[in-house]
Parts: C-alpha cells; sequence; structure tokens
C-alpha cells in the first residue's frame, strides 16, 4: 500500500491531524500548495499562523513551524 499524497484532500487531512496534535485551538487551513516533493499546508490559528511540510511520496510531516511575523 503506498502512502503518497495524491492531491490537496489527502495534504490537508494530514495537516488538520498535525494541528489537532500541536494543540492548535480553532484553526483552519487557509493555503494548499505542491512545491517538487512537498506538500506546503498553511494553517492559521488562534495562537498563530503554521507551515506544515508534507513528503509527498511517503505522507510523513518533515517540517512544522510557526511563520514569522
Amino acid at each position: 500500500m503506498s502512502n503518497e499524497i495524491k492531491d490537496a484532500t489527502q495534504a490537508m487531512d494530514i495537516a488538520n491531524k498535525t494541528a489537532q496534535k500541536a494543540g492548535i485551538i480553532y484553526w483552519f487551513i487557509t493555503g494548499v500548495r505542491k512545491e517538487n516533493t512537498y506538500w506546503i499546508v498553511e494553517i492559521a490559528g488562534l495562537s498563530g499562523r503554521y507551515i506544515v511540510r508534507i513528503n509527498a511520496s511517503t505522507g510523513e510531516v518533515v517540517d512544522f513551524r510557526p511563520v514569522s511575523q
């Protein structure tokens, strides 16, 4: 079974799970784009804005960080 992330909906599902695990309260996704071999998902929450970078081949979250203001 392949874990390849083929579309933005799958990437958003992973980002939602990541935000939940990180304890972000009241978040929403503000953008999704594919850059080379990664999906980049932008999240806005009460505690700030975040970027989730997901490996498109494996579905693994490789980076989760706040966005500099």
